[in-house]
């Protein structure tokens, strides 16, 4: 009888309590402001990522940064100082303005040049443990330097005067160096973006995963291009410079499709790795490329005031946003300026200004660039060549993957495991080191250890009909916002839940496979902690019903319990619903993917990736038998609705 007790407990694994977090008001309300600022062109994961961030750095959660010394006080100040010696200098000799242009325009020297420039910037100060370049980046961290930046009317100015510093900086090294933009409208009109001739060693290096091949091979980078956001396209740059005020197109006046932030936000998110997390994206220069472009994009939408004869500098909106974007403020990071110095015409009068992108027939005569029924488009990159270009390293070395197989081998030499466990873990490995799946930077307060992660297995399931009945309550997918009481099957409890979703809406590049795979991709991010990452999991859409499993990395909680929050959406941008497993109930029911996680829930995750698969799959008795899948020990899914969200 005792024997008979210990089988039925091995076979019905005990479900934890799962400790949810409830739906903070701020971030509702930001979700509210946005869809209703919003029309069917803007995706609910672009809307979700822009409140997410606000909400993390706004909102005070503990964040991070590089300390600061006289070292970059110094550089700062010197940098500014030859600024102004050089204007002085121009002046005298009535020199033209520097000239900006987009980065496939600059000659082969003047590629050359400025590559070698920020490679310089790159090298340790004597007598430091820093660089020119690392300095200025470090600028660009911390919750308070990100609250007096971004969601108001500083955002504009107080970028241009951040780039014009690495721009100086640049010079300093070679003073026929100029920042060049970006102009991602080049590559939207691509059939596939991801190979552009940008992502290439000829240029910023590889999208794909670390950055292997081109200048900043050695700088520790990771991308993931084109995996959400979406780059800017030419109808979204005429939406921004069809208006004629500033606080038409900053915010939080503007409506996001006329936004010059919420365009900028899909840029970072399309890149990914590093550009698109805020407290690290300026590791990566193609920051400051991408925030060149937006200079530009300002830049002419100035010119176009100045036609009208409105005067840019005296045009910083009334309705600037939170205290610390007032005009009167000081600069964060630029104590010597007042946010209003950023709309000056000093600027683009007297210091630079801008080449305008290449247009059809010609193309600027660029090398790199075509154009296709009267538009340019970039060219793409050669993938035997850049096969070649890239240095010999294997995929496994990325710190998902390490800790893989040294888990493998640990378990192999130091464990006595029945052969299908060991033979399960190394086909494990072998899937991971086979689907490259999304390169995570595996950072929490800037610095990257594996060993501060765990793998939590999150299920994800596809559904065709929109009027399915599920667990015994209506799926209402109807409304911008998910926010319908819904009574669960378990206690009838009124649940409310506070999600982003458009059930038509899409992005305007969204191409997705002819196979009828599907991505979904879960989302975590911490809250009391400063770390984020993504993992993504394959269904089929041509099914009324798919399933499959992603393994997210969350920090683990051996030490201090986690705070997290998690999201999905699929490849387009659409929403899907977090839904919960609560003691008491065997079944999934909805909940706001906040969670709560200490130590002793350590049936949620495992310390490795194959450790995280073995619990949603299970071998029996001998090397044959088949595996069986089981989501017992699965507490956090997501619902995507497909009628609703592909009509």
């Amino acid at each position: 009888m005792e024997k008979i007790c210990v089988l039925f407990l091995v076979m019905v694994p005990f479900v934890t309590a799962i400790e949810e977090l409830p739906y903070p008001e701020t971030l509702h309300n930001c979700f509210v402001r946005q869809t209703n600022k919003s029309d069917s062109n803007v995706a609910g994961e672009l809307i979700s990522t822009y409140c997410i961030n606000q909400y993390l750095w706004v909102s005070g959660r503990p964040s991070w940064q590089a300390p600061r010394d006289s070292v970059a006080y110094q550089v700062i100040q010197k940098l500014f100082t030859q600024g102004a010696n050089e204007l002085s200098r121009r002046k005298r000799a009535t020199e033209p303005l520097r000239v900006r242009k987009e980065y496939r325009m600059l000659s082969r020297d003047e590629r050359k040049r400025f590559h070698d420039a920020i490679t310089k910037l790159k090298e340790r100060i004597p007598d430091t443990r820093t660089s020119v370049y690392d300095t200025l980046a470090d600028i660009h961290q911390g919750r308070v330097i990100l609250q007096s930046v971004h969601g108001g009317a500083n955002f504009l100015g107080w970028h241009r005067v951040y780039i014009y510093l690495l721009e100086q900086a640049l010079r300093v090294v070679d003073d026929t160096v100029t920042l060049p933009y970006w102009d991602c409208t080049l590559d939207y009109e691509m059939e596939d973006p991801t190979e552009s001739i940008i992502f290439s060693y000829r240029f910023a290096g590889n999208g794909d995963g670390k950055v292997l091949n081109g200048v900043f091979r050695n700088w520790g980078l990771v991308r993931n291009v084109g995996l959400k956001g979406n780059l800017m396209s030419k109808w979204a740059m005429d939406e921004i410079l069809s208006r004629r005020r500033t606080h038409r197109i900053t915010e939080p006046d503007a409506q996001n499709r006329h936004n010059i932030e919420f365009r900028h936000n899909g840029i970072h998110s399309w890149v990914g790795g590093h550009v698109g997390l805020m407290n690290m994206a300026t590791r990566d220069p193609l920051f400051f490329l991408i925030h060149c472009f937006i200079d530009y994009v300002w830049w002419r939408f100035q010119q176009q005031q100045i036609k009208r004869d409105i005067d840019p500098s005296s045009d910083y909106p009334i309705n600037y946003g939170s205290h610390q974007h007032r005009p009167s403020a000081k600069m964060t990071g630029f104590p010597d300026y007042r946010n209003r110095d950023g709309y000056s015409n000093h600027w683009t009068r007297d210091i630079y200004t801008y080449q305008l992108s290449p247009e059809c027939p010609q193309c600027g005569h660029s090398s790199w660039l075509k154009c296709v029924r009267g538009v340019c488009v970039s060219k793409a990159r050669n993938t035997r060549r850049e096969r070649n270009s890239r240095q010999t390293t294997s995929f496994s070395q990325s710190g998902n993957v390490r800790k893989l197989d040294n888990a493998v081998h640990h378990n192999i030499t130091h464990q006595n495991e029945d052969p299908p466990i060991v033979t399960m873990k190394k086909r494990a490995g072998d899937i991971y080191h086979g689907i490259s799946p999304v390169q995570n930077t595996f950072e929490i307060d800037g610095k990257a250890s594996v060993d501060q992660w765990v793998f939590m297995p999150v299920k994800v399931i596809n559904v065709k009909s929109g009027d399915l009945i599920y667990n015994s309550y209506p799926i209402n997918n109807g409304h911008p916002m998910w926010n319908d009481d819904i009574y669960t099957a378990s206690n009838s409890e009124v649940v409310s839940s506070f999600l982003p979703q458009h059930s038509a809406a899409t992005y305007e590049n969204c191409k997705r496979s002819t196979s009828g795979a599907l991505k979904i991709y879960v989302r975590i991010d911490g809250r009391n902690y400063d770390g984020h990452s993504v993992e993504h999991a394959l269904t089929d859409e041509r099914l009324p019903f798919s399933s499959s499993y992603a393994y997210v990395a969350i920090k683990s909680p051996l030490h201090k319990p986690v705070e997290l929050m998690a999201t999905a959406h699929d490849e387009c941008g659409r929403m899907c619903r977090p839904m919960c497993r609560f003691k008491g109930n065997n079944d999934f029911i909805p909940c706001t993917g906040h969670m709560h996680i200490k130590h002793k829930d350590n049936g949620m995750y495992a310390s490795t990736v194959a450790d995280a698969m073995l619990t949603v799959w299970r071998f029996e008795n001998g090397e044959n038998i088949f595996p069986k899948s089981s989501d017992k020990l699965v507490y956090l899914s997501f619902l995507c609705d497909s009628k609703s969200l592909f009509q």
